[in-house]
């Protein structure tokens, strides 16, 4: 994969919950036209366990008609090693360049536990890419540098990591032992923090509103300098945009920025702090 800026895409919902298929396809355009070459689809940004594996499907499959020059990275994890694998066999088929696997969630599986679920999905599916999930804030127990590194050992197919979490020293341990292996920065205010690091980009939120910036900071520190302005900029927004759970936040800041269909599947609800976003939006 090349992509340096991946959005992990929203979910837009109409009022009464429905997948609003036109307003998908201009939030791709959109956050394309501001620099992203790859996105999510139905990952945590996008709600995607309130999403049925139809509604999914559809989602890559307008995504797909779109024919943009984009990567395409598809969340198929689940807390359940053959939930998953089920979830897997439905939408391989559909145009992809890579499935993204969360760290298993609620059952708070022990080190063996994430390894053995990690190793016998790469093995069910060795023709296909993956890219591990770390988000502890959203998992309770978290991938482990050892385990992580046995797994890139045994399984080539998993090419890559999100990694969402300020354990800064995973990051340099696999680069130090595996160059070629990718890693993203999941949360938008470690970005230059990663790149640093040798991690090669982000999967943003806040790019859905801020990818010019983001695009300039990964390409200043390409050219070998570091936009300490953008990483700061970066840093503020993030305190302000996830002071409550996301997307809850950027569905907010979209809404009032033109789009119709951003309201939320329960159990989550609509942003209770919009003074702070206001300000930003200008309002």
């Amino acid at each position: 994969m090349k992509s340096k800026l991946i959005t992990a895409l929203v979910t837009p919902f109409d009022s009464e919950g429905n997948l609003d298929e036109e307003e998908l396809k201009k939030l791709v355009k959109d956050v394309v036209k501001q620099g992203s070459d790859g996105v999510v689809l139905g990952g945590t940004t996008g709600e995607g366990t309130s999403l049925s594996d139809e509604e999914l499907i559809r989602i890559i499959e307008i995504v797909n008609e779109l024919n943009l020059d984009i990567e395409i990275i598809i969340n198929a994890g689940t807390n359940c090693t053959f939930k998953t694998i089920n979830k897997i066999n439905k939408i391989k088929k559909y145009k992809h360049d890579a499935l993204m696997i969360i760290v298993p969630y609620y059952n708070k599986p022990n080190k063996q536990g994430i390894y053995e679920h990690f190793k016998k999905i790469a093995n069910t599916f060795k023709e296909e890419k993956f890219i591990l999930y770390n988000v502890p804030s959203r998992t309770v127990v978290k991938l482990e540098v050892d385990t992580l590194l046995k797994l890139i050992e045994e399984c080539p197919n998993i090419i890559g990591l999100k990694h969402a979490s300020d354990d800064f020293k995973l990051i340099e341990i696999v680069k130090e032992k595996k160059k070629d292996f990718l890693i993203y920065s999941g949360d938008d205010k470690y970005t230059l923090n990663m790149l640093k690091l040798g991690g090669n980009g982000v999967v943003s939120v806040l790019s859905h509103v801020f990818g010019k910036d983001i695009k300039e900071l990964i390409e200043d520190y390409n050219a070998g300098i570091e936009n300490e302005v953008i990483d700061k900029y970066l840093k503020d927004l993030s305190k302000i945009i996830f002071s409550e759970t996301n997307p809850l936040g950027i569905k907010y800041m979209l809404k009032k920025k033109g789009y119709q269909s951003m309201y939320l599947r329960l159990p989550l609800k609509e942003l209770t702090n919009h003074q702070d976003i206001n300000i930003i939006l200008n309002l």
